[in-house]
C-alpha cells in the first residue's frame, strides 16, 4: 500500500476522542464544557491526520480515510496544552488567564494559534457545515505538544496562503 498516493503531506498520529454538535450561539467560554463532554464517552480511535489541499484527512491504521473536513468549514481551532504544576497535570480544562485579571476565553500563543489548558496535549476545532444548523467540535488527544502543534502550523499555514497545496 502506497501511502503517499493519497496524502503527500507528513500524517502525524493522534487519538480522535470524538466530537460534539453544539448550538450555532456557541461561544468560546463553553469550550472546556464540551471538551469535558466528549471526554466522558470514553472514546479512543487512533488517526492518522495531515493537511491538504485544503482539507484536514483523516485515516484508521490500515490507511483507510475516516473522514475528510474542508478548512473553509473550520470556524476556529486551538490547541489543547498541559500545564503542569509541581508534577501534577491539570484535572480539568481551564481557560489561561491573560495578563490582567479578567479571565479570557482561550489566549494566543507565540505562533499566534489559540490556546486552552487541559490534562492532556490535543486539538479541538470547530465545523460548520453548510447542509447542517449545528456546530460541530471535534477532538483530538496526543502524547507531545508537537503532535498537535504540526497539525495546527499545517492548517494555519494553509488558511494563510503560505502553504501550497500539492496536486494529485
Amino acid at each position: 500500500l502506497d501511502r503517499n498516493a493519497t496524502m503527500k503531506t507528513r500524517l502525524t498520529t493522534l487519538t480522535w476522542r470524538g466530537s460534539a454538535s453544539v448550538d450555532p450561539r456557541f461561544s468560546a467560554a463553553m469550550l472546556p464544557w464540551s471538551i469535558a463532554d466528549i471526554r466522558n464517552h470514553e472514546s479512543y480511535v487512533t488517526l492518522s491526520v495531515g493537511v491538504e489541499d485544503g482539507v484536514l484527512a483523516a485515516y484508521n491504521t490500515d490507511f483507510e480515510l475516516q473522514f475528510e473536513h474542508k478548512l473553509r468549514y473550520i470556524l476556529g481551532y486551538c490547541r489543547v496544552i498541559v500545564k503542569q504544576e509541581k508534577g501534577k497535570k491539570n484535572a480539568d480544562f481551564l481557560m489561561p488567564k491573560a495578563t490582567s485579571t479578567r479571565p479570557q476565553p482561550i489566549t494566543i500563543g507565540n505562533d499566534n494559534v489559540a490556546e486552552i489548558f487541559g490534562p492532556e496535549f490535543g486539538l479541538v476545532y470547530l465545523l460548520k457545515n453548510p447542509h447542517d444548523p449545528l456546530l460541530h467540535i471535534h477532538f483530538y488527544e496526543c502524547e507531545k505538544y508537537e503532535q498537535v502543534g504540526w497539525v495546527s502550523f499545517l492548517i494555519k499555514a494553509m488558511e494563510l496562503g503560505k502553504c501550497k497545496p500539492s496536486r494529485h
